[in-house]
């Protein structure tokens, strides 16, 4: 079966139908970020990149579970071809090639975790393995999310592990490796993308992940912020720049020179 976009979100609608629950919407929020990202990188297709986001919790279409998700999705891509997708169901997992630095559960045989011992040690990782570990990281069910409060969240819901530090740490590696790829903040492109029709929510959610967005400024649709914003303006553009500001002495807009 060909992978393409309409048969990954086929097979994410199917899944979530199968087995319902916040992975689902999860899933479609770290296809985004995976997308909006790639966008910016030479060497890495948008959409392979949002199809991977899509499929890479793809395994929870069997059950509740832990761990064992890995291995079903592995299975379910590896059945339709899907030879990548099928890797980053397990890599996305494993930001570290270390069995040990699992937080979860394995709720598997002892056959099948020999096996995904030795796949991801050997696995050879690319820039979308990486990326869905990041992007992974970077999204709620509800939406995209600073990736300190996604730690925090799986914390809660895991408990501390002996390498959950040193995960954190490889996460904020890799967000500072495409970083220096796209140029700007992964939470710029994120709210850039993102349907916000209301500006002023979107500008206080720059605001809060960004900062340097000075207050009672607006920021337009379709802009990238890559740097401080004085308060008291309006700014639009990619990159964004400032296009009015107010002067509070004379208590009228003027427009920037």
């Amino acid at each position: 079966m060909e992978l393409n976009i309409q048969t990954a979100e086929l097979a994410l609608r199917e899944a979530a139908e199968s087995n319902p629950g916040a992975w689902a919407e999860h899933s479609r929020y770290v296809a985004e970020a995976c997308k909006n990202i790639a966008s910016h990188c030479k060497d890495l297709s948008s959409e392979q990149a949002y199809i991977f986001g899509l499929l890479h919790d793809i395994g929870r279409y069997a059950r509740v579970s832990s761990e064992r998700h890995l291995i079903d999705g592995y299975r379910y891509c590896m059945e339709r071809g899907w030879e990548k997708a099928a890797q980053i169901c397990i890599s996305h997992a494993f930001m570290i090639q270390d069995i040990a630095t699992s937080i979860g559960e394995f709720d598997v045989s002892d056959e099948d975790y020999l096996f995904m011992k030795e796949f991801v040690a050997n696995a050879v990782y690319d820039d979308y393995d990486r990326l869905v570990q990041l992007c992974d990281a970077l999204a709620m069910p509800s939406g995209f999310c600073l990736l300190e409060k996604r730690f925090v969240d799986v914390t809660m819901r895991y408990g501390v592990h002996p390498a959950t530090i040193d995960r954190w740490k490889k996460i904020l590696e890799i967000k500072e490796r495409f970083e220096d790829q796209i140029g700007c903040s992964i939470y710029a492109l994120q709210y850039y993308f993102s349907d916000y029709g209301d500006t002023e929510k979107r500008t206080s959610i720059l605001r809060e992940l960004l900062g340097g967005i000075g207050e009672n400024s607006v920021i337009g649709a379709g802009s990238v912020v890559t740097r401080p914003i004085p308060p008291n303006c309006v700014a639009v553009g990619n990159p964004c720049r400032v296009i009015r500001y107010f002067d509070t002495d004379r208590e009228r807009w003027q427009h920037e020179v």
